[in-house]
C-alpha cells in the first residue's frame, strides 16, 4: 500500500496534539479538578409570583448535573404562614421537584429554600442557600380568633329583668352548632341555670328556663369551645356577672280586690297592681322565683298569667278549659295544668308548652313531687279505674306507678319522693301503700280485712298515722 508524503505528515502532527492532549500539555500534569459551586438557574414559581395555583409543584434547574442523593426534603425546603410543609422531593439530573403533601393554602406567601447541603457530582455545595417566595390565588385563609364584642345584660349591670335572655355578640360570625349549654353556660354562683342556646351569625343567645330569680348575682360564660365559622376558637373564655332586680323589701301580702290582685308590704305601705288585664283574676300562687300566677276569665275563656311581684313582666301564658287549669308548680318552677282532661306544664315566661299526660283517658289529681316530677291518676273513662302515675315535667320518663283496678286516692308525696295513697276497694274496704316516684319500693302499710284504711299524715317520727272505718259501716275511702 503507497501513501503520500503529505497525508503521512498530517498524520504524525495529529498524533502528537493527541499524545500532549493527554498528557497535559505535555507538561506531564493531571486533568483539572471541579471545584465550582452550582448554581440554581432557574425556578417555577419565579421568584415574587402572584396567583399560584395552590395545586402547584416547586421546580428549580441547576448549572450542572447534581448528585440526587442530596436533594431531599431536608435540603429543599418550604414554608409557609402555618410553618415547614411536608412533601416528597424528586431529583432529575440538574433539576429537582417538590410536591407538597397536600394542596397549598390560598392567599398565602411560602418561601422555597435550596440549602448548601445540595451538591454536585464533584461534592461542591451551593456557596449559599437560595430562596424565594411566591404567593398562592385567592383569598388567605381566616386564622384569627374570635372575641366577645358585647353582651347584654352588661358586665356589672343591676336591676336586670327576671323574664330577660343574655346576649352576646362576637366580632364575626360563629359555627352556630359550636354554641350550645355546653359553651354558653349561665350560673348563680352555686348550681348551673337551665335554659336554651340559639345562635345567627354573629349573636348568641341564652334564655333560662324557668325565668331567674330576684335579687341574684348571675354569671355568663363563653368557653373555649365556641369557633367561628372557620373553626377558630376563642383564645380564651369570656364570663360577665350581672344582678337581678331586687325581690320586694320586707313580706309581701298579696290579696284580691274586685277584680284586681295586689302586692304591698306588711305594713300596708307600697301597694302594686298586678292586674293589668282587664277580666276576672283568680289568685293561684307563686312560683320558687317569686312570680305570681292566675288564673283570668275572658269572655268565658281561662287564661293562666303570670307577673312579678312588681307588677311588671305580665305574661298569658296558656288558655285552658274552664273548671280545670292550675295544679302546681313543679319543683323546677314549671306551672304545671290541666286542660280537657290532660295535663301540661309551661314556663312561667309562657315558652316551653310540654305535654305531660294525653291519653284517652282523664290525668287528674297532679301533685308535684322531688326531681321535677308530677304524679297523678289516669282515670279510665270506660271501667272508672283509676292507675296511679309519675312523670317529669319535661314530659319524659312516664312510670306506671300502680295499674290496679278500682279508684285511689294521693294521700302525700314527701320531699324525699315516696307517694303514699289509698286503694279503694269498694265493699271491699281500702288499703294504704307507698311508692318511690322513679317505680321503686313499693310497700303495703295497712290491708286490714273488714276495715277501709285511709291515710293521715306521717308523725314528727315518721310513723304514719291511719284512720280506720269497720266495715259494712263504711265502703269507700
Amino acid at each position: 500500500m503507497k501513501f503520500s508524503r503529505e497525508w503521512m505528515h498530517s498524520t504524525a502532527l495529529a498524533l502528537a496534539a493527541s499524545t500532549l492532549v493527554a498528557c497535559g500539555g505535555g507538561g506531564g500534569g493531571t486533568v483539572a479538578a471541579d471545584t465550582t459551586p452550582p448554581v440554581v438557574i432557574s425556578s417555577v414559581p419565579a421568584a415574587s409570583a402572584v396567583g399560584v395555583a395552590v395545586g402547584t409543584t416547586i421546580m428549580v434547574t441547576f448549572s450542572e448535573p447534581m448528585k440526587t442523593s442530596t436533594l431531599t426534603p431536608a435540603s429543599f425546603t418550604l414554608t409557609g404562614a402555618g410553618g415547614p410543609v411536608s412533601g416528597a422531593v424528586a431529583p432529575a439530573a440538574d433539576a429537582a421537584t417538590f410536591t407538597p403533601a397536600s394542596s397549598l393554602a390560598s392567599g398565602t406567601a411560602y418561601t422555597a429554600r435550596i440549602t448548601t447541603a445540595v451538591q454536585d457530582r464533584a461534592g461542591n455545595g451551593l456557596a449559599a442557600d437560595r430562596t424565594w417566595s411566591f404567593t398562592t390565588a385567592g383569598s388567605p385563609p381566616d386564622t384569627t380568633a374570635p372575641t366577645v364584642l358585647s353582651a347584654s345584660p352588661t358586665d356589672g349591670a343591676t336591676g336586670v329583668a327576671l323574664a330577660g335572655a343574655v346576649t352576646v355578640t362576637f366580632s364575626e360570625p360563629m359555627l352556630a352548632s359550636s354554641l350550645t349549654t355546653a359553651t354558653f353556660l349561665l350560673g348563680d354562683g352555686i348550681s348551673a341555670i337551665a335554659g336554651a342556646v340559639s345562635a345567627t351569625g354573629a349573636t348568641a343567645t341564652f334564655t333560662p328556663s324557668p325565668a331567674l330569680a330576684a335579687g341574684k348575682t348571675y354569671t355568663a360564660t363563653i368557653t373555649t369551645g365556641a369557633t367561628d365559622a372557620a373553626g377558630n376558637a376563642l383564645a380564651a373564655a369570656h364570663s360577665w356577672s350581672f344582678t337581678t332586680v331586687p325581690a320586694p323589701s320586707g313580706v309581701r301580702i298579696l290579696y284580691a280586690r274586685y277584680t284586681d290582685i295586689i302586692s304591698m308590704n306588711e305594713d300596708g305601705s307600697g301597694p302594686v297592681s298586678l292586674g293589668s288585664l282587664a277580666g276576672q283574676k283568680y289568685f293561684k300562687g307563686v312560683s320558687p322565683a317569686g312570680v305570681v300566677v292566675y288564673a283570668l276569665s275572658v269572655t268565658g275563656s281561662m287564661q293562666l298569667v303570670s307577673v312579678h311581684l312588681d307588677g311588671t313582666g305580665t305574661v298569658r301564658m296558656v288558655g285552658y278549659t274552664a273548671g280545670q287549669g292550675f295544679k302546681g308548680f313543679s319543683s323546677s318552677g314549671r306551672v304545671v295544668y290541666e286542660s280537657s282532661g290532660d295535663l301540661f306544664a309551661v314556663n312561667v315566661d309562657g315558652t316551653g308548652t310540654t305535654t305531660l299526660a294525653n291519653s284517652a283517658d282523664d290525668d287528674v289529681a297532679a301533685v308535684m313531687a322531688p326531681n321535677g316530677r308530677i304524679v297523678y291518676l289516669q282515670t279510665v273513662a270506660a271501667t272508672g279505674d283509676q292507675f296511679l302515675r309519675s312523670v317529669k315535667d319535661d314530659g319524659t320518663g312516664n312510670i306506671l306507678l300502680d295499674g290496679t283496678p278500682g279508684p285511689k286516692l294521693i294521700a302525700k308525696v314527701t320531699a324525699a319522693g315516696q307517694v303514699f295513697y289509698d286503694r279503694d276497694l269498694g265493699v271491699g274496704g281500702a288499703t294504704v301503700h307507698v311508692i318511690n316516684t322513679d317505680g321503686t319500693g313499693f310497700g303495703t302499710i295497712v290491708a286490714e280485712a273488714g276495715y277501709a284504711d285511709g291515710f293521715i299524715g306521717l308523725a314528727p317520727d315518721g310513723t304514719v298515722v291511719i284512720e280506720s272505718c269497720l266495715l259494712p259501716a263504711c265502703y269507700s275511702i
